[in-house]
Parts: C-alpha cells; sequence; structure tokens
C-alpha cells in the first residue's frame, strides 16, 4: 500500500507543481508587464519590485485551487483510463485508501491557502497600495513618455522628445489652464523638480524658450532664456492611502465585526450594511481558501469517470468547474 501511495502522490505532486507554475506565470503576465512598463518609463527598480513581489500572494491564492483541481482531475482520469482503478479494487484495495493521500494533500493546500487569504493576500495589497503612493512625485515625473504627447490635465498637454532621469529636452507643452488662449511653450531644454510635500511638478525650461502668446493681448511669441511650468499632482501623490477592506487581515476584519456589534447593538442602517460588507467578505475568503480542499474532492470522482481524451477533458472539464464556481462566489 505504501507503494501505491508513494505513486499515487508522486503524480499529484508532479502534475500540481506543473500546473501551479504555467497558471501562475499566465496570471503574473499582466504584472509582468506593468514591471516592464515601469522600469521603461524610469521608476526606481526597489518600489517596482516591492509592487510586483506583493501581488504575488494574490496570484496564489487562485492558481493553487486551480492546480488542485487540473492535477486531481488528470492523475484520476489516466489512473482510470490505463484501468489501474479496477485493478486495485479487484486487489481488495478501497477507494478510501486510494483517495486519503490526494485528500491529505488537499488539506495542507487548503490550509496554505487560508493563511494567503487571511493574512498575506491582505498585507500585500496594502504594501502594494501604499508603495505605489509613496512613489510620490516619480509617478507625475514619469508621466512623461519620450516620444509622446501626454495630457496630465484636461488643459495641460505635455510632450517630451528625450528624456535621461529628471533631465529633458525637445520639449512642448499646451497650456490653457490661465486663460480663453491656449499657450504654446517651446523649449530646447528642461529640469523636472517637486516641491517638498510633492505637491507640485516643476517643469523648469531653458535653451532657446519660446512662448506663444506670453500674454492674451498680445499675440506675437515671446522668446527668453528660462521659463517655469508648475503642474499640480497633489491628487496622485499627495494624499495618503488607508486601509480599504481588500488590505484587512482576518483579525482586523473580525475585529471590526465585533466593534460595531458593541458600540451599537441596535444596529442602524449604515452599520448593518457596513457588518455585512464585512461578513461577505471573511467568507469569501474562507470560501477561496477551502475551495482547493472541494476542487480534489470533486475531482477524483471526476477522473474516475471520465475515461477519453484524458488530457483535453479533464483541463476542460477542470476550467469549467473552476469558472462556475468563481462566477457564483
Amino acid at each position: 500500500m505504501r507503494l501505491i501511495s508513494r505513486y499515487i502522490v508522486r503524480n499529484l505532486l508532479t502534475t500540481f507543481f506543473t500546473t501551479l507554475v504555467v497558471i501562475t506565470f499566465i496570471m503574473c503576465l499582466i504584472e509582468v508587464f506593468g514591471v516592464t512598463e515601469a522600469l521603461a518609463r524610469g521608476f526606481s527598480w526597489l518600489p517596482v519590485a516591492i509592487v510586483f513581489v506583493s501581488a504575488m500572494p494574490t496570484v496564489l491564492t487562485f492558481s493553487i485551487p486551480i492546480s488542485c483541481i487540473t492535477s486531481s482531475l488528470l492523475v484520476f482520469e489516466k489512473m482510470s483510463a490505463d484501468n489501474e482503478i479496477v485493478a486495485l479494487r479487484a486487489s481488495g484495495v478501497s477507494m478510501w485508501q486510494i483517495a486519503s493521500r490526494p485528500l491529505l494533500l488537499a488539506t495542507l493546500a487548503a490550509t496554505i491557502c487560508l493563511g494567503l487569504n487571511t493574512e498575506l493576500a491582505a498585507r500585500g495589497h496594502f504594501m502594494r497600495r501604499s508603495t505605489t503612493r509613496r512613489l510620490g512625485t516619480d509617478i507625475a515625473i514619469n508621466l512623461l513618455v519620450p516620444g509622446r504627447f501626454v495630457r496630465i490635465t484636461e488643459k495641460l498637454t505635455i510632450y517630451v522628445g528625450r528624456k535621461s532621469g529628471h533631465k529633458i529636452s525637445d520639449v512642448v507643452i499646451y497650456d490653457g489652464r490661465t486663460s480663453d488662449m491656449e499657450r504654446e511653450i517651446r523649449a530646447g531644454k528642461g529640469e523636472l523638480s517637486a516641491s517638498d510635500d510633492d505637491s507640485w511638478l516643476f517643469v523648469k525650461l531653458s535653451d532657446h524658450v519660446r512662448v506663444t502668446p506670453l500674454v492674451d493681448d498680445r499675440p506675437d511669441p515671446a522668446f527668453m532664456d528660462s521659463y517655469e511650468v508648475m503642474v499640480e499632482v497633489r491628487h496622485i501623490t499627495h494624499d495618503k492611502y488607508e486601509k480599504k477592506i481588500f488590505d484587512l487581515t482576518l483579525g482586523e476584519l473580525i475585529g471590526r465585526v465585533r466593534a460595531i456589534d458593541k458600540n451599537d447593538p441596535d444596529l442602524p442602517a449604515g452599520d448593518l450594511a457596513l457588518r455585512m460588507t464585512y461578513a461577505v467578505e471573511i467568507n469569501r475568503r474562507l470560501v477561496l481558501s477551502y475551495s482547493a480542499f472541494a476542487f480534489v474532492l470533486l475531482g477524483i470522482p471526476f477522473g474516475m469517470t471520465t475515461r477519453r481524451c484524458p488530457s483535453s477533458l479533464g483541463i476542460a472539464l477542470s476550467l469549467l468547474i473552476v469558472f462556475t464556481f468563481y462566477l457564483f462566489l
């Protein structure tokens, strides 16, 4: 029996980790593209790496259950197609003995998912959002992509031909914030800087600066050695990020539910709605955690009853079950 258990466990783990790597990679593609674009725009690699790594617990909360059902379906489907299940039953091996090791592994996977959903995913989400907010004026500075017209606000558009750090060149600015006429500003060079509180971005222009028009009643262009454009970026850099419901750990969610019950036993409409929101989030995380165990329970019988086209049918069944589950969730 030990030999049979090792055989089943080895096949399950091999299929599980292969599926986990593939699914995690596919789910991380969007994050990979975001990291690549951020580095290309000149962001520092450290905060970008923090943002990428902090997204991994959330990805794993989905990829682990999907890998559980896919691996259980494929392994037991292959065993059924090769008549290994029939041979084991004929040899006196019960279904409980066959399924005991997979269910033990499913329990371990559910425990890992419970830790991910209740703690790590929430902390990672908060770290990701707060790190993005702490990037400060780097967000505003790196909005300026070389070779593109970037609309900062409805009345302000900036173009830079080249950019190296905070140095820019071949600058064109269309500024209609201070008058009815749109002001065109051109300069050969420029430098980006920020205020002490990261509320304003300063674009200091030099090298043959031309402003058309400088004032509304004189449409002729004005030439000067230097010129400065101020851009308010308070809305994307200044506000401090505070925890939202997806940033709360399970203990924090339960604590807030208890606080609502303690402070107002009658629960007025607003508090009742908030309490239910927290309660739904708690149940959602528990369901996501134990879905790994439930998927294995479904995968074993489904795998044994499908004998044709093992690989394609098993993958199709797993995708259908997963899609239905997350749709209802």
